[in-house]
C-alpha cells in the first residue's frame, strides 16, 4: 500500500472504457492506493502509477511488514479482521465489469492479515 506524502500521481486503469479510453485518477498529498494488498492475498496489480511531478514522495506499507505487527495486537488484528472481511464482501460484491478491473476472483477466499 503507498500513500502520497508530497506531489501528485496518476494512476492509469489498466482496463479501457468503451470508446477505448483508458481511465485515471490524480492522487495527491494524503490519498493512498493499493489498499488492496493488504487484504487479498495474491494481489495483482494491473494499472500503472506514475509521477507528475519531480516532488513526488511515497510512503509505503508493506504486506508482510503490517501483518507482522498487527498480530501482537490482539484487539487491534480483530479491527483488522473485521475490516478485511468488509473489505472482501465489498469487492465480491462489485458487478463482474469490475471484477476483471481488479482481477480479484468472483468468490476469493483466503486469510486474512
Amino acid at each position: 500500500m503507498f500513500f502520497v506524502s508530497d506531489g501528485t500521481m496518476r494512476y492509469t486503469y489498466a482496463y479501457s472504457s468503451r470508446d477505448g479510453a483508458h481511465d485515471s485518477k490524480l492522487l495527491s498529498r494524503g490519498k493512498w492506493i493499493c489498499e488492496a494488498v493488504l487484504w487479498v492475498t495474491n494481489w495483482e496489480h494491473l494499472g500503472q502509477l506514475e509521477t507528475e511531478d519531480d516532488r513526488v514522495v511515497l510512503l509505503a506499507l508493506l504486506s508482510p511488514s503490517f501483518g507482522k505487527v498487527i498480530h501482537q495486537f490482539p484487539n487491534a488484528h480483530s479491527e483488522a479482521t473485521i475490516y478485511a472481511q468488509q473489505f472482501l464482501k465489498q469487492l465480491n460484491d462489485l458487478p463482474e465489469q469490475f471484477m476483471e478491473t481488479f482481477h480479484v476472483p468472483k468468490e476469493h477466499t483466503g486469510e486474512y492479515i
